[in-house]
Order: structure tokens, then sequence, then C-alpha cells
């Protein structure tokens, strides 16, 4: 009777946390909701905001898609972030052939500032559209994305909209497994059917294209209040939530592509700096989330082949709810459903990437990221909550 009543509990609260961010993965996607707006009749201008340090490799590719876009009213203002490499002369060559294109270079980080989150509110100031649209240096945008975007930002009158991006092909499989785990546990806990409405727990921010109504923004403060948010993509949906502005968030995997990392093990040192961050630097809302990891996603597929009986349905029931997830996510941003077997591997993984994101930021008392260092003191005051 334990055994029965035990595996319908978990699988009961794993479908309450899992099947919604399932079915908004399924059907809240960019061309289905798109597809369903007009026309602009008046074409807003549009900042497209990028931060980039060292991204030699990347840039030249990003702004190329950048610059394809078939959006009318457009500017491009690229950061360069104190790089050591060819980035800020790749990027003013790009600056040099293309009138939209405008380029700020930074030599010197302020205290008290992240080095990308101090780019990004330079570029602001620096930008003179009615809305901003935030993006990473390694960002891939079809065509028609910012045109797509702007028309469903227009007719339901959003504030900020984010599309989660598609994921380009890894080099191994075990990469790919790590990245499906990451896309379907920021699903859980993000529940994209709750981001469109009112309640304000439920927020979300990608680095990937956040695009952001220009006088939400000004009013939020702009990025002055995250000046020392790791997350600062995320912690700029909270406050939009908070200020009680309209939010969206849609899946845009044929539309905004990136490449993650390029190997398995740059999946886990790519979470380094924001895992512990993710859980505000908090040792208890890093069991509470590994708990929930092992009791109610892995352990009912340890359970299930040794209670293939009646008494065991509830840990079949929850066994087969996460694998399936696990595929179809996996799936929908750009893998396939081979990665079903590795669901546990892919989660141990992730546990293992954000416990060792915990241990390193303790033991060093702070984060190394783009060459600076910010201790843990000031992030902790700095959090934005």
């Amino acid at each position: 009777m334990f055994v029965q009543i035990s595996g319908w509990v978990i699988f009961s609260i794993g479908a309450i946390f899992s099947v919604p961010s399932l079915i908004a993965m399924l059907s809240r996607t960019f061309i289905k909701k798109t597809g369903q707006c007009p026309l602009l009749e008046n074409v807003p201008l549009v900042s497209i905001i990028i931060a980039a340090r060292d991204e030699e490799v990347k840039i030249e590719e990003t702004l190329q898609s950048c610059l394809s876009l078939n959006y009318s009213n457009y500017e491009l203002i690229v950061v360069n972030d104190r790089s050591t490499d060819k980035t800020g002369d790749m990027i003013d060559q790009f600056a040099n052939k293309n009138d939209r294109l405008k380029a700020l270079h930074v030599t010197e980080l302020p205290d008290g500032w992240l080095g990308k989150v101090h780019a990004m509110h330079l570029a602001s100031k620096a930008a003179t559209g009615e809305f901003l649209l935030f993006m990473d240096g390694d960002i891939l945008l079809h065509p028609e994305t910012v045109t797509m975007a702007m028309q469903y930002v227009v007719a339901k009158e959003l504030d900020h909209l984010c599309l989660f991006p598609g994921t380009l092909p890894g080099s191994h499989i075990a990469e790919e497994a790590l990245v499906a785990s990451f896309g379907m546990l920021f699903a859980i806990g993000t529940q994209p059917l709750l981001v469109p409405t009112s309640f304000k727990k439920s927020y979300v921010g990608i680095g990937a294209f956040n695009l952001v109504r220009r006088t939400a923004y000004n009013s939020m403060g702009g990025h002055e209040p995250l000046k020392l948010n790791i997350l600062d993509d995320v912690k700029l949906g909270m406050l939009i939530k908070r200020y009680g502005f309209k939010q969206d968030v849609l899946l845009a995997d044929k539309h905004v592509k990136l490449k993650w990392q390029d190997s398995a093990w740059g999946v886990i040192c790519g979470l380094e700096k924001n895992g512990f961050a993710s859980m505000n630097y908090s040792f208890l809302k890093m069991i509470r989330f590994s708990l929930y990891v092992v009791i109610i996603m892995m352990l009912p597929s340890f359970v299930a082949p040794f209670v293939w009986n009646i008494d065991g349905a509830g840990f079949i029931a929850a066994a087969i709810l996460g694998h399936l997830q696990f595929a179809i996510i996996g799936q929908r941003l750009g893998r396939g459903l081979y990665l079903f077997p590795l669901y546990l591997f892919a989660l141990a993984g992730i546990l293992f990437a954000f416990w060792r994101s915990a241990f390193i930021t303790t033991r060093q008392q702070g984060v190394r990221w783009r060459d600076t260092f910010y201790s843990l003191r000031d992030l902790r005051n700095g959090l934005m909550q």
C-alpha cells in the first residue's frame, strides 16, 4: 500500500509542474501564435542591442544574421565589452560598411557593475528605438524573426516578449541531452502558461531574445537595478512582472538559434556562474531543487523496474511522464526523440553542474566572469529578489 500511494503522490506532484510546461512547449510556438497577427500598419523603431566580449568566433555570423532582417525600421547597437581578441575590430568593420550598425567600445568597467550589464546599460542610453531587443553575442536570427515578433507584440499590446531559442546540433549526444534537460527544468521552473497572466511569481527573461518596450524599461530604471545580477535577463523579466507590465514567452526554435556549448563538459562549465546564481546563492534553495529532481523526476525510473504491477503503477506512470517530457522538449529544441534513454544521465549531469557551481562559488567566495572577479558578498548584496 505504501508503494502504491507514494508512487501516485510522486506522479501527481510531477504532473502538476510538468504537464502545464509541456503543453506550453507544444502549443505556444512562435509560428502558430504570430500567424494569427495582422501586418503592422506603423512600424516602430527597434534597437537591437548586443554586448560582446571575446566573441571573434561567433560575432560575424551573429551580425550578418541581424543585418539580414527583413524588418524595415531598426538599428543595431553592438558593444565591445573590453575584448582582448579581434571582436572590436570585427564590429568596427561591420559598422563601417552598414549605417544601421553603431559600435560602442568599453575599455574600463566601473565599480559596482557586471561587465555585460554595464555594456547593455550604455547601449540602452545610445538607443533611440521605441523597443529594445537585448540579445547575446552568439545568437542567429531568421530574417523574419523581428517582423513576426513585433506583429505579436503590437497585436497583444505587450511590454516584454521573450523567445525561447532552438539549438544548433551538438558535437555529441551527451551534450544534446544536457541541453534538453536544462530546457526541461527551465520550462518547469518558469511555467510558460502562467507568464502572460498577472501572477507575478511566474516570469521569464531569456538572454537570446528579450524584447522590451522602451517606456516600460525606463520606468523600471533600466538595467540600473540589475547592476550586480548575473541572471540579468531573468531578473529583467521579474521586474517587468513586478511593475505590472504585460509579458509573454513563445518557443521560437526555428527563428532564434544558438550553439550553447561545444561539449557536454562545456555545458557543465557553462553553468558555473549561473547555477548557484539561479538559486539566489541559497543552499536551502539548492537542496529543495535537488530533492525535487531526485525524488519527483529520477526516483520513479529507479523504482519502476522492480514494481512492475498494479502497486507500482504510480511509479511507472511518473517514469513514463518524465522520459516523455524530456524527449518531446528535446525534440522541440532541435534535438530528437532519440534522447529518450538519456533522461537520468542528463538530470544527474545538470544536478552535478549546479552543485559544482555552488561549490566553486562558495570556495572562491565569488564568481569570475569575463575575466573579472565579483565577490559573493557583493553579488548577494546586489541581488534582485
